[in-house]
């Protein structure tokens, strides 16, 4: 059928439409009746229009305050961010906090960025490691909320700390945190009620050491903050009114770092702490490794077979996962439940309001379901991303986007209990 194709364009010379490198594979391909390997999109153009393409991205980052302000953002392998959803603050830099509707480019030239829980403000790294921000700037811990609504630049921070010494870099809805290539961790921010093990004062305007041989800080959106040390135990420090610090006591406070040593948990592969519960995958035997979860639950967060609301003080056994699993990062404010992936599955409890379980379902689970993925979707870590909020869940993978849930333009009739996809945005190659 393509050969025949083919065959109709070179015989009615049909070549002012088409590039002249292209019309000469179509006659080679003919007169050798072999077969080709069609160029890309972007090199054929009918007239003097490039058909647009789809660029293949390398993040996605889906920030929420709860149901009611999701949006998701993406980055493009030619360094653009785009963007989608509601922007609670104005962290798309557009200027406005206004819904945005369609796929809209908001910045280019971008190594990395990263958006904070709760909307609170995007953080733009460029190719040439300057720095920007749109949103709220509670962050640059000047103890001040206003609103920021296009991208200004922050530079100075980064500069003040060493850019150099950057090794990772986690944002919160008013702070930023540098983990350096000392493997220190340090703070930039909001330290209210000492909230991250220092009592000398509530706001930090520079990067300010908080403690030393850090693997991974797990925190979401919460005053209770935990880590993973390089020998793998793990360390809170914080207040909760939930009983996500782990000493047995729903309203209490930990200060400073201290280690976590409760029975069964001595060793870590991956925590997460969200605003009410925290989960915890502990290194087990080479096939499998226990997760504990503690906290509040009201609609099955923990995974511990039960939607009935309450309080688990102490790790509680939710399940037993392979030794590859590890969390996804939801971006979650309460009701969300624990969410993640391994061996090429994706399992979420909790919530289930807009389907964001992918289970074909819309009742809440007090058990971790498995993820119904697209016919013909194999997902795989190294060659996808993964990540959700309160109201949705997503997967790229082959170029393509998918969500449960909510869907990324927040029409509530666009929802899916399975991962349905959703079409990603366009650029011509002269773009």
């Amino acid at each position: 059928m393509l050969q025949s194709l083919l065959k109709l364009i070179y015989q009615n010379n049909i070549m002012p439409v088409l590039d002249t490198g292209f019309y000469f594979l179509i006659k080679y391909s003919i007169m050798n009746k072999g077969g080709i390997m069609l160029p890309f999109a972007r090199m054929v153009k009918y007239g003097n229009k490039v058909i647009p393409y789809v660029p293949n991205f390398t993040k996605l980052v889906t920030p929420a305050v709860g149901y009611s302000f999701t949006c998701t953002m993406l980055l493009d392998v030619n360094g653009s961010v785009w963007a989608m959803g509601l922007q609670n603050g104005g962290i798309f830099g557009l200027g406005n906090t206004t819904q945005v509707t369609e796929w809209t480019k908001i910045y280019s030239n971008v190594k990395d960025f990263w958006c904070s829980t709760g909307n609170g403000f995007c953080l733009i790294r460029t190719n040439d490691d300057r720095f920007f921000y749109s949103g709220l700037d509670k962050w640059l811990g000047n103890n001040t909320t206003n609103t920021v609504t296009t991208f200004t630049e922050c530079t100075s921070y980064f500069t003040q700390f060493g850019i150099s010494k950057i090794k990772e870099i986690y944002v919160g809805l008013d702070y930023a945190l540098i983990l350096g290539t000392d493997n220190s961790l340090y703070l930039l921010g909001d330290n209210k009620n000492s909230k991250f093990g220092l009592n000398t004062a509530s706001y930090f305007n520079k990067f300010t050491f908080l403690v030393d041989n850090v693997k991974k800080f797990c925190s979401s959106i919460t005053p209770s903050n935990w880590i993973i040390k390089l020998d793998n135990t793990i360390w809170r420090t914080g207040t909760t009114s939930h009983g996500t610090l782990g000493n047995g006591v729903q309203n209490t406070y930990i200060f400073p770092w201290v280690q976590y040593k409760g029975t069964p948990v001595t060793e870590a592969i991956d925590v997460f702490c969200s605003a009410s519960y925290i989960g915890i995958i502990t290194k087990g035997t080479p096939e499998s490794c226990p997760m504990y979860t503690m906290g509040y639950q009201a609609d099955g967060q923990l995974g511990n077979n039960t939607t009935a609301g309450g309080y688990k003080l102490t790790p509680t056994l939710s399940k037993t996962v392979p030794d590859d699993s590890e969390f996804i990062r939801i971006e979650n404010i309460s009701s969300r439940g624990l969410v993640y992936y391994s061996s090429g599955k994706i399992y979420s409890t909790g919530y289930n309001n807009n389907g964001q379980l992918a289970n074909n379902s819309t009742i809440n689970s007090g058990s971790f379901v498995e993820a119904i993925l697209p016919d013909g979707v194999n997902f795989k870590k190294s060659e996808s991303l993964v990540a959700g909020n309160d109201a949705t869940l997503y997967m790229y993978i082959n170029n393509k986007l998918y969500y449960a849930g909510k869907s990324p333009d927040n029409i509530s009739a666009s929802s899916s209990s399975v991962m349905k996809e959703f079409p990603l945005p366009t650029i011509n190659a002269s773009t």
